[in-house]
Parts: C-alpha cells; structure tokens; sequence
C-alpha cells in the first residue's frame, strides 16, 4: 500500500515546480512519469499522482532534480498561463489566468511572489542625485561632489587628490599638487585618536 508524500508547488506562466519532500532520497529509486494531462512521482512505497493537470505539459522539456531533502520537478506548459489548482479540467474558452500577487499553491500561505517582488523593487524610485534634490545626502552627495570636482580639474588637481587619498589611506583630499608632490601625505589623526 502506498502513501502520498508531502509536496508543495508554485508556478510562473511557463512552468510548474512540484516539490516532492523526501529525506536523502536515493536517485536511482525515484520514478517520474509524465504524460501530456498527468505526473505520477514514485518512491519506495510513496506515491503522488498529480491527473489531470489543467493544461497540457511538454514532457520533452520538463524534467525533476533529486536533492538532499527534496525532489522537484518541473512541468514545462505547453500553453503559457497561470493555473487555477494543481489539478482539475481548465474551461477551455479561459486562455490565461490572470497573473496575480497571490501564490498560487494552496498548501503554503506564507509563500512570497518573488515575480512580483522583483518587478516592485525594479520599478521604484531611484534615489535622487544631488542636482535633483540638493536634500540628499550621504556617501551618494559626497561621492558625487568628489567626481565632479576630479572630471573638471587639470592634471595637476587630479594627481593631487589621488595621491593625497591613496597615501593617507582615504583621510585626506588634497588638490594643491605643489603641496603634496614634495613628500609623503600622512593619515589625518584626531587629538580623539589614541
């Protein structure tokens, strides 16, 4: 008699992740079959059958990978979409289920929507330079004064403040060249220092 093993599953529009947990599984023990509307998955005297699936799957392009405490599969779609459950018939006049912030498995609530997690990071605000927001400040003010002033000074300027920073070990920024070039520019020390 066989029992069902404990597995999850998510989705994008182009593929299905089944997630099988097994502990240490053996490769050679694991059986996959996957047919056009169904996966059946096998281990020892575990067994998931997943049928019919709402859509069609390309079993030519889907596979599974055995891990140390899992096994995932994953169903390629032949049609693009999102699927309603894991299984079930899909109406065949809805194409496409719209994509949604919502997970898609049932068996895990607290599952986050990395699509739409990357999309909202991708698309805010960037940070304000300072000639758009002269409030702004920080490393990111600093570090764009500094670049400013090094593109719009001569060789001299440029030399200066490289080798002031360099030998000072970033703690002071000189641009006077006829200053610095007569010897070595020591670390700023604080009377705090010590």
């Amino acid at each position: 008699m066989s029992t069902q093993p404990r597995y999850e599953w998510y989705q994008t529009d182009d593929k299905t992740t089944v997630t099988v947990y097994i502990k240490n599984a053996e490769a050679d023990k694991v059986k996959v079959e996957l047919a056009p509307k169904s996966m059946t998955f096998t281990y020892d005297q575990q067994q998931l059958v997943l049928e019919p699936l709402p859509t069609e799957i390309d079993t030519e392009a889907s596979g599974y990978t055995v891990m140390k405490m899992k096994v995932e599969i994953g169903l390629v779609k032949k049609a693009p979409g999102r699927w309603p459950a894991i299984t079930g018939e899909v109406d065949p006049v809805v194409k496409h289920v719209p994509v949604t912030s919502e997970p898609s498995s049932p068996v895990r609530k607290a599952h986050k929507n990395w699509d739409s997690l990357t999309t909202q990071i991708l698309s805010a605000e960037k940070e304000k330079s300072v000639t758009e927001d002269p409030n702004v400040g920080g490393d990111v003010a600093a570090n764009e004064m500094f670049a400013k002033l090094y593109a719009d000074a001569d060789e001299d300027v440029r030399k200066a403040m490289i080798k002031s920073y360099t030998e000072s070990n970033g703690t002071s920024l000189s641009m006077n060249w006829d200053e610095v070039s007569k010897g070595k520019v020591e670390p700023y020390k604080s009377k705090y220092d010590d």
